[in-house]
């Protein structure tokens, strides 16, 4: 279990690099955005029509590589925190909440998913392991004296140590 934990999280440490260009299409488009945001709240409405007319074609062009990738290499779905199908029941706009994030994205627009959804935490592996040897050791319920060998009560005490370092 928590070998597989490794490589999920060494795997999420390595991008495709098609999903790291849409992370930098995204990027142009949120920072386009923003600009907008800030303009009209100083006031300038025209500076700031202009950054948001920028921004929505940054999105759509986001959009469209995102469509793109996914169609050749459907596996990339997986990177993504929500559907990459857009359909007309679909969610999918041109603006910044409703764009796909990254599933590594600190966005608080990212609505987690994909591979992030396998991982555990440390606590939750080490409590997994301890159930797993708990019934390993095939303990009856109801009995006052259980009979373990030295192993057995080796390992448990060892994983009950980790829980208890936590």
């Amino acid at each position: 279990e928590c070998m597989l934990q490794q490589e999920l999280r060494d795997e999420l440490k390595n991008k495709p690099s098609e999903v790291r260009e849409y992370e930098r299409r995204l990027k142009l488009a949120l920072l386009a955005y923003n600009k907008g945001e800030g303009a009209s709240s100083r006031g300038r409405s025209s500076a700031a029509k202009r950054y948001f007319a920028e921004a929505d074609a940054l999105f759509e062009r986001a959009l469209e590589y995102l469509q793109e990738i996914v169609a050749a290499e459907p596996s990339l779905c997986v990177w993504f925190d929500r559907d990459t199908e857009w359909t007309i029941e679909s969610e999918a706009n041109i603006d910044p909440v409703s764009v796909p994030r990254v599933v590594t994205s600190r966005s608080l627009d990212n609505r987690g998913g994909g591979l992030t959804s396998r991982l555990q935490g440390k606590r939750d592996v080490k409590i997994a392991a301890v159930e797993r040897a708990l019934a390993a050791a095939d303990v009856e319920t109801g009995q006052d004296d259980v009979d373990l060998n030295a192993a057995q009560r080796a390992e448990l005490e060892r994983f009950l140590k980790l829980r208890d370092e936590l």
